[in-house]
């Protein structure tokens, strides 16, 4: 079983404020992307099971700042589908990451990035019959557990089904929250998370809240179309942070 470590200091602290802000901006005005891009920033400063630790407690108060705004506007009937798979997989994912070794973390992570730009440039396309949502969700669970790059794949199912704007931000928060919570579970059960680890967390979650602020202020004056945009450029980003944590990171 892995180790998580603990890395205090000023790079730590920038790296933190910095990617939860854009993360808690990217995920209210794009509904995706955001975790993903805080798990690999931190990932270059902090072995892949740490991050992973962190961004639970992280993006689970951010995703529940963002359902407690948008609560009215969630797609519940998808939703419930989705929890009823992504629950088990998260905890079956979180488990897995628990005793995978860092390289092997730090490739899924890559994988996931790519994944989900092959996605948005149409590579990956389809809409999934609706008996097919919680084994999706399941599977997603997985994802979740071990690299953390589900956000953008669960996106470009909701958009499938088509949710847009509030009411896809809204449905993804419900469903990320939930997997947030059965993930870290599992880091917990698997003896990774530590006190140090959730302060930083917690840490780390004041600035992705703060985020989500500035990106409903955003919000008001962005049209469809260019959060369709920063949704792609999100995607490319986090390619760029999941090369250079593979290249960077500690292994």
């Amino acid at each position: 079983m892995q180790t998580a470590r603990v890395v205090f200091g000023v790079r730590w602290i920038v790296v933190a404020v910095l990617s939860g802000l854009l993360a808690g901006v990217l995920t209210t005005l794009a509904g995706m992307g955001g975790g993903l891009l805080l798990l690999l920033a931190l990932s270059v400063v902090l072995d892949p099971l740490s991050a992973l630790v962190i961004t639970s407690p992280a993006m689970l108060l951010g995703n529940l700042h963002r359902l407690r705004m948008y609560f009215a506007q969630v797609e519940w009937p998808v939703v419930k589908r989705l929890w009823w798979g992504a629950l088990p997989g998260s905890v079956l994912g979180g488990w897995l990451a628990v005793g995978l070794p860092t390289w092997t973390l730090r490739l899924l992570m890559a994988a996931m990035a790519l994944l989900a730009i092959l996605n948005a440039v149409g590579v990956l396309r389809g809409t999934p019959p609706r008996a097919a949502v919680t084994p999706i969700g399941g599977l997603l669970g997985v994802i979740h557990g071990t690299s953390g790059g589900a956000g953008p794949l669960l996106g470009a199912l909701f958009q499938s089904f088509g949710l847009r704007n509030v009411r896809y931000v809204a449905s993804m928060a419900a469903v990320a929250s939930a997997m947030h919570i059965a993930r870290l579970f599992a880091y917990g059960a698997g003896g990774a998370v530590t006190v140090d680890l959730l302060l930083q967390g917690t840490f780390t979650a004041v600035a992705v809240i703060i985020g989500n602020l500035l990106g409903e202020r955003l919000r008001r004056w962005m049209g469809e179309g260019a959060q369709r945009r920063l949704q792609q450029v999100t995607l490319f980003v986090i390619m760029g942070v999941a090369v250079g944590s593979l290249g960077l990171g500690r292994v």
